[in-house]
């Protein structure tokens, strides 16, 4: 049975070219992230955990941050490393294939970071408590969650039911589409960004900011074409409708103490 890692490892070159192409969804997404840390952040050191071919890593890069970044497929890590090759010092140290809480990764960090990953890991409450473990005190906490019932999801939904293909592949995607909204997924034990926002409150940290991303053009037109220009009608009903909800937590130490 195929590994996780072996997984995204075969997908990592599918991810260069969307990480090449600048109109894709996934290198839009990296801009938008990258500016809400920008307008967030409150220092320059990030580790950004699922870093892929390492788009979010480049671009804050360029801006002056002090990135590191994690994946379990090497050969992730290794687009990531040619993609920051000009950008980040020493890139062999920089990005290393392991998970958030490897010893092998020094903090903490003013941003942490975690992007598309939620959706994929088998505990995501405890995944939050290791991530949160990384980031200083007073630091940001940015993860990002899929919605089961995004107008995306129930379109692909449709589209591959009417796409019968009598295969194990055909019925996995159907149930992960149907189940978490990704076309693959973690069918037991999904989280919706309420759940994320209660933990964050239990472990001390406050939301100061969200985005929610269609990832879906309709007749030609990108839902997504100014999202953070949104205005109030449009931006309910994207919270209610779109594919992907992105938060920006903010540590708040405890009175008296670190947190």
């Amino acid at each position: 049975m195929e590994t996780d890692a072996e997984y995204w490892s075969r997908r990592a070159a599918a991810w260069e070219s969307l990480a090449a192409d600048n109109d894709s969804f996934y290198s839009r997404r990296s801009l938008i992230v990258a500016r809400m840390i920008e307008s967030h952040c409150a220092g320059h050191t990030l580790l950004d955990v699922g870093c892929g071919p390492g788009t979010l890593c480049r671009i804050l890069a360029e801006r002056g941050f002090e990135v590191v970044g994690t994946d379990i497929a090497l050969a992730m890590v290794e687009a990531a490393r040619l993609a920051c090759f000009h950008v980040v010092p020493s890139v062999e140290e920089r990005f290393v294939v392991c998970g958030p809480d490897d010893p092998r990764v020094e903090g903490p960090f003013d941003t942490v970071c975690a992007i598309g990953m939620l959706v994929y890991v088998r505990d995501p409450i405890d995944y939050l408590a290791r991530l949160a473990r990384r980031v200083r005190s007073g630091g940001l906490l940015v993860v990002s969650h899929t919605r089961p019932r995004s107008l995306r999801a129930s379109l692909e939904t449709v589209r591959h039911l009417g796409a019968f293909r009598p295969s194990a592949e055909w019925r996995e995607v159907v149930a992960n589409l149907f189940v978490t909204g990704a076309w693959k997924g973690n069918r037991h034990h999904p989280i919706s960004s309420a759940a994320v926002d209660r933990w964050a409150v239990s472990a001390h940290y406050q939301k100061i900011a969200s985005l929610d991303l269609y990832n879906l053009r309709i007749f030609g037109r990108d839902l997504d074409a100014d999202p953070l220009g949104r205005g109030l009608i449009a931006a309910a009903l994207a919270r209610r409708l779109a594919w992907t909800h992105i938060g920006l937590y903010r540590h708040l130490p405890r009175k008296g103490g670190h947190g």
